[in-house]
């Protein structure tokens, strides 16, 4: 066996170590079983087997504490370990087929070891790193879908507001009337006043884990009124009126990127065609006359 076949198996070999012991255990005894069905009452934590890498994984990424509030800004409900579990699986698959990809072409053309073995390296730190990405993009996509959001929900609480309910209580119609991923904050919000904290504990609870300014600023006039005891009507419409203009220069900032990138094309595709096209009948014309 050559040394790079040597070598892709050792990858491969780590690729399904890193699967198998990521992996939960699927037998349990009866003991474990039974607290499983009754961690909710008891508050403790069945034993399971360790999982290795996702310790590891955790350190490498800035800790658990930061990706259960990763996972919460982009609306998953994955358990952080099945989420750092989803990329260790990434990481050995990435390996494992990268590996199988240069078996097959060394079995038809020899190739270096060095360069097989970077890329195989490049293709695991990719299957690490996508996850990460795509959880990324979800709380771009989520925050910008609240920031969104705001304009109506403000005007909604502000007419709520306005026919003499109570905060939570134009909140709670909010929630139950619209939907979306404020939506979703704001009845975690009118959920923990249900469940016993004050009305200010709640929003500034929502106002640390929502990472939207603009929802920030909201919830924090929004509390301010609270406590002061603002006429809550008049802070809500000002509030829609502020994100509207937010709103408006955010899709100005984007209609400028987007005239931007529109350039490419006709700067790098359309502008040669048509030098080409303008100058061809003349340059076949000197041909024609030189020969």
């Amino acid at each position: 066996m050559s040394a790079l076949g040597a070598v892709l198996g050792l990858f491969m070999a780590a690729a399904a170590i890193m699967t198998w012991q990521s992996a939960p255990t699927r037998r349990r005894q009866a003991s474990v079983r039974v607290a499983v069905l009754l961690g909710a009452a008891s508050g403790s934590t069945p034993h399971a087997r360790p999982r290795p890498f996702i310790p590891l994984v955790d350190r490498l990424f800035g800790g658990r504490a930061a990706l259960e509030d990763r996972l919460h800004n982009a609306g998953s409900v994955t358990p952080p370990d099945a989420f750092r579990l989803r990329q260790v699986v990434a990481m050995a698959l990435g390996t494992g087929v990268c590996a199988l990809v240069e078996l097959a072409i060394n079995s038809v053309r020899p190739i270096a070891t060095a360069p097989a073995v970077l890329f195989v390296a490049v293709c695991a730190v990719a299957g690490l790193l996508l996850p990460e990405w795509q959880l990324d993009r979800r709380i771009r996509s989520r925050r910008e879908q609240m920031a969104g959001q705001l304009p109506h929900v403000a005007e909604l609480v502000a007419f709520a507001l306005s026919a003499g309910e109570s905060p939570i209580a134009s909140l709670d119609r909010v929630v139950r009337t619209t939907s979306g991923p404020l939506t979703d904050e704001l009845g975690l919000a009118v959920d923990r006043v249900r469940a016993g904290q004050s009305i200010a504990e709640a929003l500034r609870a929502l106002s640390r884990s929502c990472g939207v300014r603009q929802v920030q600023r909201f919830v924090d006039s929004l509390l301010v009124a609270v406590e002061r005891g603002t006429p809550l009507a008049d802070v809500m419409r000002a509030q829609a009126a502020d994100a509207r203009a937010a709103a408006h220069r955010d899709l100005l900032v984007k209609a400028g990127r987007a005239e931007v990138l529109m350039l490419v094309p006709v700067i790098f595709l359309v502008l040669p065609m048509v030098v080409v096209i303008a100058l061809y009948p003349g340059l076949a014309n000197l041909t024609s006359a030189f020969n």
